[in-house]
């Protein structure tokens, strides 16, 4: 995320890989929180694409047979501080695919006016890749309701962007224009390349599987519930979709499967499951 960009490229910069649990424990904020997690998700991701899985297979046994974390990290890979700084290197060539083809850089004061239009689409014509700039436009776009506008936006960012499926990336801006504009098969297409990023994104992932029913894409549904409920087990919502989809599709075992579960969670639906059981 920007946020996370913003926290790496820092003048303290991240946490160093030989103290990241105290990330945890010194969290100051819920950011601060996250980003330790995410920092660890790299460090394990470095761990794999430098020195393999099996060296990371056997900093899991060492730990396991009581060996400190960063004794083992060494044993297994490198000098810690060796290990840090290309851990660290990793992480700002993170940053520069993040940021894509973007002008990150925030204008002086006296270079734009944000407030006066006229001054801010001078700034953006001689400046059409700023950021700063191409989020306070937007905004300006999003509140005519110029969609069509909205829509070539967030295309223009996605190109600059690619790997960015963030609020400052152009998939959201793509999928707000194209529901607006009530254009489902261009939305699901872009919802699908933003889950697919983002595999946590419940929302889009609940508007996507709505636009699969529409669409009768019964493998479609039944793949946004899955990756729901490998979120959410609990979510009704979710295992009422797998049932539909699977029974649309002829997998029956599937279906009874998921209305079993969904009975246990959805008393409220207790009858329609309880006829679909029936069926099956």
């Amino acid at each position: 995320t920007a946020t996370f960009r913003d926290m790496i490229l820092a003048e303290d910069g991240p946490t160093p890989v030989s103290k990241l649990s105290s990330a945890f424990l010194n969290a100051g904020s819920s950011d601060d929180l996250m980003f330790a997690y995410y920092e660890s998700g790299e460090v394990v991701r470095f761990l794999v694409d430098e020195f393999g899985e099996e060296a990371l297979k056997q900093i899991l046994a060492d730990l396991a047979d009581g060996v400190r974390i960063n004794e083992a990290i060494e044993k297994r890979t490198e000098s810690l501080k060796k290990l840090e700084e290309h851990f660290l290197k990793h992480l700002w060539r993170e940053v520069r695919v993040f940021e894509g083809k973007a002008d990150w850089k925030e204008p002086d004061e006296e270079d734009v006016n944000p407030a006066d239009p006229a001054s801010l689409a001078g700034y953006l014509k001689k400046h059409p890749k700023n950021l700063w700039a191409l989020r306070r436009d937007t905004a300006r776009l999003v509140e005519a309701k110029d969609w069509e506008a909205v829509l070539e936006r967030g295309r223009k960012l996605e190109d600059m962007m690619p790997d960015n499926p963030g609020p400052e990336g152009g998939f959201a801006l793509q999928a707000m224009a194209l529901r607006e504009m009530e254009r489902k098969v261009e939305e699901t297409e872009v919802l699908r390349r933003l889950v697919a990023q983002v595999p946590d994104d419940t929302a889009s992932m609940l508007r996507l599987m709505d636009l699969e029913r529409d669409a009768e894409n019964w493998a479609g549904l039944r793949d946004a519930a899955e990756k729901v409920l490998s979120l959410n087990p609990f979510l009704s919502r979710g295992w009422m979709a797998v049932a539909d989809a699977a029974e649309r599709s002829g997998d029956a075992d599937a279906a009874i499967a998921a209305s079993e579960r969904l009975l246990l969670m959805d008393d409220q639906q207790a009858v329609k499951t309880h006829y679909r059981l029936a069926k099956l």
